[in-house]
This record gives structure tokens, C-alpha cells and sequence, in this order.
């Protein structure tokens, strides 16, 4: 783990507003305190860690008779969880391990509960905070096996998702493996459906990352309106297409525009997508119009426009981004 940089080797303490480090270097204080010691990984999961907080500890720490690590086991940080590096990691601090996992990493999270003795408990998507708050007093009474349930992925599916994960294709994985290419691709495939998602896009691990990606949605929403806006505007110069270069001019305008949507539509809302494809694209083909072919407008046109601009920045306002988070598949 020593790759990992601050916001993900750290594991800190936060029974206390001290927040003594335990990892990487405990602090002196961890040793002599007399309370138990709760803790999430990866740090970098600041709303987690405030959910688990207020939503789960303050509710029952009267309960909980040891110290525990709480993990974000969701699809932000799947990289981590398909190499058994963070779970040594974590088990040197001596705590409780327990698996926060969401509804497409529930068969990895059940994988690893199945196979390591060091995992306590997993805490599934549709638990609420009442039951998940149970689960946690009823473990220290209870087996293990008890809190097990769902789907989980083969030994076999829990290596081609982490080859494939780690950049790895299937031809390579089965030289390497020495199994026929077939069964590489079945278990890719069974993977897949208990996980309900396709593995081909590198996942996205961290929250800068997918800042970037939704960035990459919007530079391709532009290269759409580029393309339409040309195309557009060369589609009156065609004359019902009965003009070599503007006819050709608007077809390749047009497939660059829809190819570009496509894309877009990976990491932005469909209506907040279509939206700004569309009102941008009025504007500015009103604004060619009037300089090309001095089709001018009143004062009610000024108005519409200034209402489809406004539209516009509202659709980039956090509040419309919030409605979907791109997906990493």
C-alpha cells in the first residue's frame, strides 16, 4: 500500500475529536486511550464517513463491545478491492473489518467474506440504518455465516475481473491462465450479470477522476453542437441537396453530431444532454442566421433567447449534475 498516496493510506481514529492516527504511523495516544476505536477507509470518503457517524455509531456505540473499520466497498474505489493488499493493510490495525458495499460490488464483497476469516461483516445496499445497525449488535452473538447472503463471484470471476481491471485482455489472460479463451469469456460474462454491469471501461477510483469524466461528457457535448451548428448551416446552401459539398457538408456534420451524443450520454442525463444540445444549438444558429443571411430579431426573439440561456447555465448548475453520477462501466 505504500503507492497509495495520503487521502487512501490513512486510516484515522474518529471516536474523538483528536482523530489519532492509526495508519501509517500510529500515534502514541491510539495506544493508552480507553475507548474504542472506530474508524472508515478510504479517508477520502468524507461523506461516507459522516454517514456512518451520525447515521450508524451515535445511534448504537453503547452496543459495540470492540473497535471497527468501516469500509467504502463501492464502485469508486473498485481497483483497490481486486488485490488482497487493502485487506492486509486494514488487518493490521486489529479492527473489526466491515464491508459497506453497494448493489454492483456485492457479489466481490460477498467473495471476500467467503474466502477471508478477517472480514466480520458486510453491510449490504438495502439495508437501512435500523437493520444495519442490528446486524452489528447481533454479529458479536452470532456465526458469521448467518450475515451472508446473495450472490458471489467464483474464484475463477474474481480473477478475470482482476485481470481485466488491471488492463489485462482476454486472450492474454487465458495464455497466461493456460484456460481456453471460451472460459475466460463465460466467467467475464457471469461476472458481469451478478454484477449487473459490463467490465470494459477502467474503473474510476477516485473523485478528481470523475470530475474528469463528466468534463470529458461536456467536451464532446460541444463538439455535438459544433457538428450541428455546421451542418445546419450549410443545410440551406444544399438546396434540398442538389449541391455536391454543402450536401455532403451537412451529412458529415450531422454524424459527427450524433456520434459525439452518443458519447455524451455516458456521463450526462438524457433530457439535461438533449437540452443544451438543443437551445445552444437554436442560439447560435440564430446568430449565423442574422449575420449570413440577415434574418434578424425582434424583441420577443431576444426574450426566447434569453430564456433558453438561462435554461442553459441552470442545467450546469450542481443541482442538475446531482441526477445522475456517471458510470464507470
Amino acid at each position: 500500500m505504500k503507492s497509495l498516496n495520503n487521502n487512501f493510506a490513512r486510516v484515522t481514529c474518529m471516536s474523538c475529536p483528536s482523530h489519532c492516527e492509526v495508519k501509517p504511523n500510529a500515534s502514541l495516544r491510539v495506544s493508552f486511550c480507553q475507548e474504542y476505536c472506530f474508524c472508515t477507509w478510504p479517508e477520502a470518503s468524507r461523506y461516507f464517513s459522516l454517514g456512518i457517524m451520525e447515521g450508524l455509531l451515535k445511534q448504537q456505540y453503547h452496543y459495540l463491545y470492540l473497535g471497527c473499520v468501516f469500509v467504502d466497498f463501492s464502485i469508486s474505489y473498485l481497483r483497490f478491492f481486486t488485490d488482497k493488499k487493502w485487506l492486509d493493510y486494514l488487518y493490521e490495525t486489529k479492527l473489526k473489518i466491515v464491508l459497506v458495499c453497494d448493489r454492483h460490488l456485492r457479489p466481490l464483497a460477498n467473495y471476500w467474506y467467503k474466502h477471508h476469516k478477517d472480514i466480520f461483516l458486510i453491510i449490504y445496499q438495502q439495508d437501512n440504518l435500523k437493520s444495519a445497525g442490528d446486524k452489528l449488535k447481533k454479529r458479536f452473538i452470532y456465526q458469521r455465516d448467518a450475515f451472508f447472503h446473495g450472490l458471489s463471484l467464483s474464484t475463477l470471476e474474481f480473477d478475470v475481473l482482476g485481470a481485466l481491471i488491471a488492463g489485462e485482455d482476454c486472450n492474454h489472460l487465458a495464455r497466461g491462465r493456460h484456460l481456453d479463451i471460451r472460459a475466460v469469456y463465460a466467467a467475464k460474462r457471469r461476472a458481469e450479470k451478478k454484477m449487473g454491469a459490463d467490465i470494459n471501461t477502467p474503473c474510476i477510483i477516485s473523485p478528481t477522476q470523475i470530475g474528469r469524466y463528466i468534463m470529458k461528457g461536456w467536451l464532446f457535448l460541444v463538439i455535438a453542437i459544433v457538428g450541428e451548428v455546421i451542418a445546419t448551416s450549410a443545410l440551406k446552401s444544399s438546396e434540398g441537396f442538389t449541391k455536391l459539398a454543402p450536401s455532403a457538408v451537412v451529412i458529415i456534420g450531422y454524424g459527427i453530431a450524433f456520434y459525439f451524443l452518443s458519447l455524451v450520454l455516458k456521463s450526462i442525463p438524457v433530457g439535461v444532454a438533449y437540452a443544451v444540445w438543443s437551445g445552444l444549438g437554436v442560439v447560435i444558429i440564430t446568430a449565423i442566421a442574422w449575420l449570413l443571411h440577415g434574418q434578424k430579431l425582434d424583441a420577443w426573439g431576444f426574450v426566447g433567447m434569453g430564456f433558453i440561456i438561462a435554461a442553459f447555465l441552470l442545467a450546469r448548475s450542481p443541482s442538475w449534475k446531482s441526477l445522475r453520477r456517471p458510470t464507470p462501466w
